[in-house]
């Protein structure tokens, strides 16, 4: 176990948040997903969301988003994949017992954060972001759904993700690092799914030109 760790690498988010940045996930996968996992977890198994499946002596990736040493200091957190934060009680996926979500709640409590949940695009739009210090939104069980196939009165897209996340992370004179990951493009072409890729990426398009827009 020694050797392996002594060979692990740092995430750039890591570098990121030791210079003072801050930092956010924007995803249409869910936040534990491979993407989103790489910049904050380290897993032998991209399969290890939650911990129904995962080693025991291995932390899971839902944990290391809420309780590992870059996780725990995002800033930001907007995806799908509430079903590995919430023990199976509750409609979730974990056999634990743990409410993962609470416990993002309480840590950050205890540290003197004011967090922000959201759950739908109303509360996502109701995120003040001069009042909190950091937001986690995850607006699905599992993935979100395609551009194309979802209900828009109640999720949000990619692009009204990205622009909260960076109404947020924008106020720190540091900088910010921002992951923002398409990540339906990539499941609809697994079911060639043209038509719905093809709605993931005009969405993406219009995330990477707000980004443009927005940012220096």
């Amino acid at each position: 176990i020694v050797k392996i760790w002594s060979h692990q690498i740092d995430s750039i988010f890591k570098y990121a948040q030791d210079a003072g940045k801050s930092t956010g996930i924007v995803t249409t996968t869910r936040v534990t997903h491979a993407t989103p996992a790489a910049a904050y977890a380290i897993s032998a198994s991209r399969q290890w969301e939650g911990n129904d499946g995962t080693p025991e002596g291995c932390k899971d990736i839902a944990d290391q988003l809420i309780n590992g040493k870059i996780g725990k200091n995002l800033d930001v957190v907007f995806g799908g994949g509430l079903r590995y934060f919430l023990p199976v009680t509750e409609g979730g996926r974990r056999t634990d017992g743990r409410n993962l979500v609470k416990e993002y709640t309480l840590n950050n409590q205890r540290d003197g954060n004011r967090v922000a949940l959201a759950f739908n695009k109303t509360h996502l739009n109701g995120i003040n972001t001069r009042f909190f210090d950091k937001a986690l939104g995850l607006f699905a069980s599992s993935h979100m759904d395609y551009k194309l196939l979802a209900d828009e009165e109640s999720q949000p897209t990619l692009t009204e993700m990205t622009a909260k996340a960076i109404e947020m992370l924008e106020r720190n004179p540091n900088g910010f690092v921002l992951l923002v990951e398409g990540g339906r493009i990539d499941t609809s072409h697994h079911r060639n799914q043209a038509h719905l890729a093809l709605g993931e990426v005009v969405e993406f398009h219009k995330a990477v030109e707000y980004v443009k827009a927005n940012t220096n």
